[in-house]
């Protein structure tokens, strides 16, 4: 029987053993390299996703600073503890001074009583709410403002709060000025043209119409010719008189207009612009309903004679279709002008401008394009409301 050394008795059985562990330290090492390059790639996109929350991030302070309306969070107190920049040049202030502070420093104080009760129900009622006011920066001229507030709840650490953003609507205002100006001077200008129109026509006219007939009379019973003659041209020129001093007053004012409503007058229009013009007019009237106050019915007269003036008088067009229909809130007036002359000369195009500024002024939305086959479509809507006290339809008023 052979025997063995104690170094082969130690060395035979430890083999399997040693590759057991370099087997397990190569599967470590593996799965260690593995985790690894996994968490590279996590932190690889980790660090994407932090740049692209510092993009957002910069963008929102960007979109939030120097958004064209100012923002401000008012706590229960009314004290401001966010501001924006734009909020902050509003009122003529560093956001280091406005924030902490009342905002109701800096509403005028005519309008600070209607801004505090203003401020304690949108705190008791929630949702959104509105109210212009007066405010009074710190630097510059006052102006009129206009306040949006909307409460928002509480969030995790973050107590409720009230969020306001602050409009300049000075610009708003003085239109809205200017149009309430130029409605007043057209209602002026209207009844004037009205009283100087039935003083033409009932008192004026009817004594032209009464020496026409004496004329006539006249020229039958004279028995010279030479007379009879000289009072038949007479007589023609009291009828030109006749037929002038009508024109004028119904240039002035369409007594029609009054006493058979718009849809008669409009008729009338057409059939005269048409025949003085010599351009093919073509009306398509709708039927409104509820009908016209007289205020809303002139200015849809006005708007009708001025664009078809412009168009026979400045641009030469040959066929003209007019469309007056109702669309809610208001009404539309399209005029489609064809063959039109080649060519548009600076008084045209100035007329054409200087009616678009009247529309506007006036309430009505103005539109005008080209189109491909060189025809002219102009477009004008005018906003209506109804009268609650008489049903009709009125134009709509500008608030004070």
């Amino acid at each position: 029987m052979t025997s063995q050394t104690p170094s082969q008795d130690k060395a035979g059985p430890s083999l399997p053993g040693r590759n057991s562990r370099r087997w397990a330290t190569k599967r470590l090492e593996e799965a260690l390299r593995a985790h690894q390059i996994e968490l590279e790639m996590q932190n690889g996109e980790l660090q994407r996703a932090q740049s692209e929350l510092a993009l957002v991030r910069d963008r929102f302070v960007d979109l939030y600073d120097f958004a064209p309306v100012g923002y401000f969070t008012l706590d229960p107190d009314g004290r401001t503890f966010e501001a924006n920049l734009t909020g902050a040049a509003l009122l003529g202030a560093e956001r280091s001074t406005v924030t902490g502070q009342p905002l109701s420093r800096f509403i005028d104080p005519q309008d600070a009583d209607r801004w505090h009760r203003h401020l304690q129900q949108s705190w008791r009622v929630g949702g959104s709410s509105r109210i212009e006011l007066l405010v009074h920066p710190r630097r510059g001229a006052d102006f009129h403002a206009q306040l949006d507030c909307l409460l928002a709840g509480a969030q995790g650490s973050r107590p409720a709060a009230l969020r306001v953003t602050l409009t300049d609507v000075s610009l708003r205002r003085q239109a809205e000025m200017f149009r309430r100006v130029a409605i007043s001077a057209m209602a002026r200008r209207e009844a004037e043209c009205r009283t100087l129109a039935l003083a033409l026509h009932e008192d004026l006219g009817q004594r032209l119409s009464a020496l026409k007939m004496d004329l006539a009379a006249l020229q039958a019973s004279e028995g010279q010719p030479e007379r009879a003659q000289r009072m038949g041209t007479m007589q023609a020129v009291v009828g030109s008189a006749v037929s002038a001093l009508r024109r004028i007053s119904t240039d002035l004012r369409p007594l029609m207009l009054d006493d058979l409503g718009l849809q008669a007058a409009a008729d009338w229009l057409v059939r005269d612009v048409s025949a003085r013009a010599g351009v093919v007019v073509a009306l398509k009237f709708q039927d409104i309903e509820p009908p016209l106050e007289d205020t809303a019915a002139v200015a849809v007269y006005r708007m009708l004679q001025d664009l078809l003036d412009c168009l026979v008088n400045g641009r030469q067009a040959q066929v003209i279709d007019v469309s007056l229909s109702r669309q809610a809130p208001g009404l539309r007036l399209d005029v489609l002008a064809r063959d039109m002359a080649s060519g548009e000369s600076a008084h045209s195009a100035m007329a054409i401008t200087t009616l678009r500024e009247h529309a506007q002024l006036s309430g009505w939305e103005f539109r005008l394009a080209a189109q491909a086959d060189g025809s002219l479509h102009l477009s004008a809507g005018l906003a209506l409301c109804r009268d609650p006290t008489g049903g009709r339809l009125r134009l709509v008023q500008t608030t004070a």
